[in-house]
């Protein structure tokens, strides 16, 4: 803290010190009246701004033990729940009800159900660690597998997106699809989604030998443990493999895929077309429209949580100044806190996204229905009965019309 005026005096030496002593009893020590009434009134100003600062600090530390301890839980309990129902039903109905869809988009959609669905199931634990004020009690098992599982989803997710693009592509821009039997292309999409899953694997395993339960402060944390030796190399490759392969190169090329396809779409006409073109064009344009929403989504979700565990990486390596104040240091944490809420949110909106673009006529809440009434307990069966008949007539009288039916993915 530098006030102006108190530079342009020369203080002794001898009593500027960066110790933090008494500037009072320094004042009153010093035989030069001038030099002691600047000293003294640096005293009181230094005095009255940290005074000021304290309400501050106190209602940010209030608001970080009720986002922590309240806030954060209840929110993560809704995701559980929204984010296991959802990836849940797009599971069922893209591998399970019909069979193994020889659409690729459905596969490519399928798979980051999965992801997002080993994502929703660490929630829980994240949790109640926050509620317990970080206090780790899965063990350190559960710390490695935890983390795996979280890094899993980070890598598949953004691969399974930027394959869903060079599809798109492929599609529109290329056609090297054009010309290929759907039968061929199944079987390469799911070559493809087990290339992406054995990369995303391997790409995690750091976190099963650095994730560690650590005790500190009467708590044990779960948190990265790099070897003091090899520090620096650990901190680099969590940088390049969580900024750069999980989000910026698979962005480039999600970016350059949309940038092809946009300008392809361009010039795509009605004009002289027969029914079945002006239909197959149609289709692609809705399949592209329905990545892209997925493409956004991620970046949204992703982005400031990207930059935030950036900016940890260069206080790391002290390329930028490490907040000190408590209140800076509070900011901060609460920040990181919401980064990584947005994160987790991403795996409740992508079952939303699949729902709404898979039907225009036939709402997500009459397949709900059918689902629920399958449920019924026993004592209830002919009831259930009765309205498991209903739904179903809903269900088929809405299917015969076309507007149940899974869009025709390119």
């Amino acid at each position: 803290m530098d006030f102006v005026g108190l530079s342009a005096v020369t203080i002794p030496a001898s009593v500027t010190t960066s110790t933090g002593e008494d500037y009072w009893a320094v004042a009153n020590s010093l035989s030069d009246t001038q030099t002691r009434s600047m000293v003294f009134n640096y005293a009181t100003a230094s005095a009255n701004w940290s005074v000021s600062l304290k309400p501050a600090e106190e209602a940010i530390t209030r608001l970080r033990s009720v986002t922590a301890g309240v806030i954060i839980p209840v929110i993560y309990s809704v995701l559980f729940l929204l984010g296991a129902a959802g990836n849940s039903m797009v599971i069922y109905y893209t591998f399970i009800k019909d069979g193994l869809s020889e659409q690729a988009i459905d596969i490519y959609i399928g798979n980051l159900a999965v992801a997002d669905l080993l994502l929703i199931m660490t929630v829980p634990c994240w949790g109640l660690t926050h509620i317990l004020n970080g206090d780790w009690m899965f063990g350190d098992i559960g710390c490695k597998l935890m983390s795996f599982l979280l890094h899993i989803n980070m890598f598949s997710s953004i691969f399974i997106i930027a394959a869903m693009a060079v599809n798109r592509y492929q599609v529109v821009v290329s056609g090297a699809l054009r010309n290929t039997a759907k039968p061929k292309r199944k079987w390469d999409t799911i070559r493809y989604c087990v290339i992406i899953w054995l990369t995303s694997c391997v790409l995690s395993t750091h976190t099963l030998f650095l994730r560690k339960t650590m005790p500190r402060k009467n708590r044990n944390l779960c948190s990265w443990d790099y070897p003091d030796d090899t520090a620096a190399f650990w901190w680099i490759e969590h940088m390049i493999s969580r900024n750069l392969v999980a989000f910026v190169i698979p962005l480039t090329v999600i970016s350059f895929c949309y940038w092809k396809i946009v300008a392809k779409v361009k010039h795509h006409s009605f004009k002289g077309r027969t029914a079945a073109g002006r239909s197959s064009v149609k289709r692609a344009r809705h399949v592209t429209r329905t990545v892209s929403v997925f493409v956004v989504t991620f970046v949204i979700c992703w982005l400031p949580n990207q930059l935030s565990n950036f900016l940890q990486s260069l206080w790391h390596f002290r390329v930028l100044a490490r907040p000190v104040a408590k209140y800076d240091q509070e900011l901060a944490y609460l920040a990181h806190i919401f980064t990584t809420v947005l994160c987790f949110s991403n795996s409740i909106i992508n079952p939303m996204i699949y729902s709404a673009c898979r039907n225009k006529k036939c709402s997500i809440q009459q397949l709900l229905m059918t689902a629920f009434t399958k449920c019924s307990t026993s004592n209830k069966r002919q009831s259930s009965r009765g309205a498991q008949d209903g739904a179903d007539r809903k269900l088929t009288s809405c299917r015969k019309s076309n507007g149940c039916n899974k869009p025709e993915f390119l």
